[in-house]
């Protein structure tokens, strides 16, 4: 076996198991056939497992916890996203993503089988629901759907031109379609902007690329006043739903990984269950 034939077997080997590895499945949190679902869908190079838990605390747990959001119902979403994920893009992701909740679980009942959805999307996972819903609007027919997503680029990411070491000579497309006016994010906006009357919804972003909270920043804050901007910025935001919201202090992570029910991002999700809880009461 020459060295081309060996190199690319080992990257065929390689994105198996990276594939074989990653690719989990979607699963129920909390599934008391309420005919109301919450449905997280975490974002790039990320994973259900790691999207909304932090050292000071899990997101999925403060929403058990919190009795406002009893009869609630909570779905965490999977979907494909690492450095070997090449030809996932937004719209393939979107597929994937629908595929991936139409499919049956605990007595063969899929998410999307609520008649009041609520669906909670960090950074790319607000694109991808977002693709998803244009592909499949039918979804909109008889149910009361919201998204919230949390830093969410409708219009790209500046920053994402770093991550030209992987969309030059492997042409990831997550990471192409997540650039600055990218053609797949202009198209998609386009089409979103379409459908997002039949919804409601909220956009929020951090502050901070880094918050000042955290250290050392806190250290380079007190000393200096310096702040990092944030990564996902006011101006990449669709505005589908009105002004989105700045949420003090936070940066990129923390945004979906909120530690208390009186934290910002936890109070906004409660606001709108309490304004889609009217179909099928």
């Amino acid at each position: 076996m020459g060295l081309k034939r060996l190199g690319s077997f080992a990257w065929r080997t390689l994105r198996a198991a990276d594939r074989f590895v990653n690719e989990r499945p979607s699963r129920w949190v909390r599934h008391d056939r309420t005919d109301r679902t919450i449905v997280l869908v975490h974002g790039f190079l990320s994973n259900g497992s790691r999207a909304w838990r932090s050292r000071g605390g899990d997101w999925l747990n403060l929403m058990q916890s919190d009795p406002r959001l009893n009869g609630w119902d909570l779905f965490k979403a999977e979907w494909y996203s690492t450095l070997f994920a090449l030809e996932s893009g937004v719209e393939v992701s979107g597929e994937a993503l629908f595929q991936s909740l139409s499919q049956p679980r605990r007595e063969s009942l899929s998410p999307l089988l609520s008649r009041n959805l609520v669906f909670v999307g960090h950074s790319m996972g607000g694109l991808v629901v977002r693709a998803m819903l244009v592909q499949y609007p039918e979804l909109l027919t008889d149910r009361r759907v919201s998204l919230l997503t949390l830093g969410t680029p409708a219009h790209g990411v500046e920053l994402a031109r770093l991550l030209d070491f992987v969309i030059q000579p492997y042409g990831h497309a997550q990471a192409k379609d997540l650039q600055a006016n990218s053609t797949a994010l202009l198209d998609l906006h386009l089409r979103f902007g379409q459908i997002a009357p039949q919804l409601r919804g909220r956009e929020l972003v951090e502050e901070h690329i880094l918050s000042p909270v955290r250290k050392p920043m806190h250290w380079v804050d007190r000393v200096t006043g310096w702040r990092t901007p944030p990564l996902v910025t006011m101006a990449s935001q669709g505005r589908y739903f009105g002004e989105p919201r700045a949420i003090r202090l936070a940066d990129h992570a923390s945004l979906s990984r909120p530690t208390s029910v009186e934290d910002e991002v936890h109070e906004e999700l409660v606001a709108l269950t309490r304004r889609e809880s009217t179909i099928g009461v």
